[in-house]
């Protein structure tokens, strides 16, 4: 399980994204928009993008939200002990040594923080929302990562990584999926793992103009 805490969280995030975009050719050609118009301005000051600069790209941050809304790594319960003298929960005593779950992936489906159109991939709606919703939509897509103690030590590696990968795939390269019937099978271990996952990936022509100038 720690091996899964560590990388593969981050790949199921990342896989799942990409497909979500993919599938989904408003997104997919939003995102390519904004990458190129990153592009032609000049706000990548390297090879590859830096993650400060990935950071100011509202459109893919709203993607990767929106990825690890619908699709939260880890799919076991994570249970908590309750101290022995017991705690007050939202005004109802939990008598100690209870041990009570939570589920990532129906915290991510709450109509009351994300709206009635939850079970749709729609980064839209991390630029509509404003103030104290949007406030609320983060801390609650932050629990991806958990919180307090048991917070995520590896969140701001995992965001470097989704920052920067996604931004590098979608600008070198047009991705398609080569089974649409069934893109992927899942299999929930405590955390959600793919198998039967193939996609198709061809170097974009602008990528392979500019390598041979």
């Amino acid at each position: 399980m720690t091996s899964l805490a560590r990388t593969d969280s981050t790949s199921t995030a990342m896989r799942a994204t990409v497909l979500y975009i993919i599938t989904n050719p408003i997104v997919y050609q939003r995102l390519r928009a904004e990458i190129k118009k990153t592009e032609q301005n000049g706000h990548i000051t390297q090879s590859v993008i830096r993650d400060s600069e990935a950071r100011n790209l509202p459109y893919l941050q709203a993607c990767i939200k929106e990825g690890l809304r619908m699709c939260p790594p880890a799919s076991a319960l994570l249970m908590k002990q309750v101290p022995p003298k017991g705690d007050m929960i939202n005004g109802y005593f939990v008598p100690g040594g209870t041990r009570i779950g939570w589920s990532a992936w129906s915290l991510q489906r709450n109509k009351d923080v994300y709206g009635e159109d939850v079970d749709l991939f729609r980064p839209e709606r991390w630029l509509e929302a404003g103030g104290e919703r949007l406030k609320e939509m983060e801390r609650t897509v932050d629990l991806v990562f958990a919180s307090g103690k048991w917070t995520c030590l590896g969140r701001p590696i995992a965001l470097m990584q989704l920052n920067k990968v996604l931004f590098e795939l979608f600008r070198r390269f047009d991705i398609t999926t080569i089974k649409p019937e069934q893109p992927w099978i899942t299999e929930s271990v405590g955390f959600i793992l793919f198998k039967e996952y193939f996609l198709r990936l061809t170097k974009r022509e602008d990528q392979v103009t500019a390598a041979t100038q």
